[in-house]
């Protein structure tokens, strides 16, 4: 879907500095608010994140959603993945005629127009604590790996020097990859020597540019 107005939008409302902003709306009863945060790092580098924490229509569960841009030239996308943990959680909230896409594209609509007078300005901390708290109740019963579903950073696959080769991207690592990235993002790191490190804690994910990977 492409995101390309509205992550822009939210660019020129962060800028370069450090900032934390909510966004909260109703839909079909339910409470959708979305957290955007920018964090600068070393030399001043933006780190920017959204995130979107859902609340059931009845208020009896929450599901947390981190956004993943790709990056396609000048243009940004997301995919439409909700994780499959707390999916469940609030589908009857998010969905209509059974398709969440209207729910998303009328989430994508409203960043493209919301304004700095709209958002409101909170503490870092109450964001980080908000999404922690959302993530551990969505992760409850699954396995370790299962939760690593946030991207964090490049990772070179191992070389077997019996075959001459890059090990394989596993099925499970796949799923993840084309969740986030699509098919385009899985071949592009099919042919590359690298693979996509993911971890359980939202707060850990970073922006991975797939069209820019370095030579080695």
């Amino acid at each position: 879907m492409n995101f390309t107005k509205a992550y822009n939008n939210i660019q020129s409302i962060t800028g370069n500095k450090n900032i934390s902003l909510l966004d909260k709306f109703n839909y079909h009863n339910g409470l959708v608010e979305t957290y955007i945060s920018n964090e600068l790092e070393e030399q001043n580098t933006n780190n920017l994140k959204i995130y979107i924490i859902v609340t059931s229509s009845d208020k009896s569960s929450e599901s947390l959603k981190s956004i993943t841009t790709v990056q396609r030239g000048n243009n940004y996308f997301i995919h439409g993945y909700w994780p499959e943990q707390s999916f469940l959680n609030v589908f009857k909230t998010i969905s209509t005629d059974n398709k969440i896409t209207p729910f998303l594209e009328y989430w994508i609509e409203r960043m493209q127009n919301i304004n700095i007078v709209n958002l409101k300005d909170v503490d870092i901390s109450y964001i980080h604590n908000r999404i922690k708290s959302v993530s551990i109740k969505n992760n409850m019963g699954i396995s370790k790996d299962a939760a690593k579903i946030y991207p964090y950073s490049l990772r070179k696959r191992a070389f077997r020097k019996d075959n001459n080769k890059r090990d394989s991207i596993r099925p499970a690592q796949q799923k993840k990859i084309k969740d986030h990235f699509g098919y385009e993002g899985l071949s592009i790191l099919e042919s590359s020597i690298f693979t996509v490190r993911f971890t359980d804690d939202p707060l850990k994910q970073k922006t991975i540019n797939l069209l820019d990977l370095p030579r080695s």
